[in-house]
């Protein structure tokens, strides 16, 4: 693989604006989901939160996610010049980016049926996660062994709980879908580890 050395202060931006992202993201759900009257944490899922006067604050929460991961995507782009599987993972995540933006921006929720907008956005992310979790996975190895574990890991298992969440029970599905956030939101703490790190190729 051909991997330039981290310099500068880049990588640890990068990194510093992933975990800020996952901070806010978890903080304005919380937040959120005490502004809603008789919400249900359990029950309720996180787009239920992304309607009505607090959507703002819960759109808000999603965007700075989404910047988290178009700086950690960015950087690593940066970094990986030269070694095609990296350079396509970053791109990927860039893409996984903005589709959380569009997620965020469009605010059409709710019990529609079939293929709206929404959930198309929702599948194309998953998709997204599930590829550049990979691609990046590899590249990694070189940087970050247990990162590179971390994030192949993280994909499988994904993926894995991804499948089944819009065949779940209504009474559930809200703590199921927060399950699936913390395999994202782990992600992203992963790789911004790595940035903040600036780890170096042995």
């Amino acid at each position: 693989m051909s991997s330039e050395p981290d310099v500068g202060r880049g990588p640890r931006v990068a990194g510093w604006i992933g975990l800020a992202g996952c901070a806010v993201a978890l903080a304005t759900d919380a937040a959120t989901a005490l502004l809603v009257e008789d919400y249900d944490y359990v029950a309720d899922t996180i787009s239920d939160l992304a309607e009505g006067p607090w959507a703002w604050l819960q759109d808000a929460g999603l965007c700075a996610f989404a910047l988290g991961l178009a700086a950690n995507a960015v950087s690593f782009w940066r970094q990986q010049r030269g070694d095609r599987r990296g350079m396509t993972g970053a791109s990927l995540l860039l893409l996984a980016a903005g589709t959380i933006v569009a997620i965020a921006l469009y605010d059409a929720y709710g019990p529609r049926e079939g293929w709206t907008v929404h959930y198309v956005l929702v599948v194309s992310y998953a998709v997204l996660h599930f590829a550049a979790s990979l691609l990046l996975g590899s590249a990694l190895q070189d940087l970050a062994p247990w990162a590179a574990k971390a994030s192949v890991a993280n994909a499988f298992l994904f993926l894995l709980a991804a499948v089944p969440f819009y065949w779940l029970p209504d009474h559930w599905d809200g703590i199921y879908e927060r399950g699936l956030a913390a395999l994202v939101l782990g992600w992203l703490t992963t790789l911004s580890i790595v940035r903040l790190r600036r780890l170096q190729p042995d």
